[in-house]
Formats: structure tokens, sequence, C-alpha cells
């Protein structure tokens, strides 16, 4: 085996674009493909999306505005509950994380784009 020849999953360098996308990312850029393709309009459709924050083009677009990781993860609404915290101040809680985070995502869709 040739000692320039990559291992399955690695980048290299090459014109050939498939070859520079490590094996595993491929199929995670089709799904930012499919959900990351026009800017979100509500929070009510974030908890059925999917999508990579590890795949090139969303790390790149995220690293040059400047989010870390945990500004792209959608928390679920048990993350805000706390003994003695009313159901509406979890919920509103929870919405305003909703907020942001459509706003991170739809800022990430701006730059990838």
């Amino acid at each position: 085996m040739d000692k320039l020849a990559p291992r399955i999953g690695e980048a290299f360098q090459t014109d050939d674009f498939d070859h520079v996308i490590p094996t595993k990312n491929r199929k995670n850029l089709q799904i930012n493909d499919r959900y990351l393709k026009f800017p979100i309009s509500e929070i009510r459709i974030l908890p059925k999306m999917r999508w990579d924050i590890l795949s090139p083009r969303f790390a790149m677009a995220q690293l040059d505005l400047g989010f870390k990781d945990n500004d792209m993860k959608l928390l679920d609404i048990s993350h805000f509950k706390k003994s003695g915290v009313d159901e509406q101040i979890v919920k509103m809680r929870y919405d305003h994380h909703l907020l942001k985070l459509k706003d991170n995502l739809n800022a990430v869709i701006d730059e990838r784009n």
C-alpha cells in the first residue's frame, strides 16, 4: 500500500472535492444541505430539524461568525426546569432559547450560502 495514499475517512489535498471531505461527513453534508437551505421562519420547527455542527461548511460558517458549539445545540425543555420555578417561566426560558438558536442558525445559513 502506498504511504502517500490516505486512509479511509482522512482528508487530503486534491482538486476533487469528494476527497477533501472526510468520508464520515458526507452523509452529514446531505443532512445540512436538506435542512439548512433556507432561513428558518418559525421556532416550532426547530425540534423537528436536524443539523450537524461538525460538517466542514457549517463549522467554517460558525467559526467565521464567532459562535461556539453550545450556541448551536438544541436543549430540551427539561434543561430549563428547576425546583420551585413556575411552568410559564420555564416555557418562557425555553422559547427564548429557541429564538436565540433560530437567529444563530439563520446567521450560519446566510454565511454558508
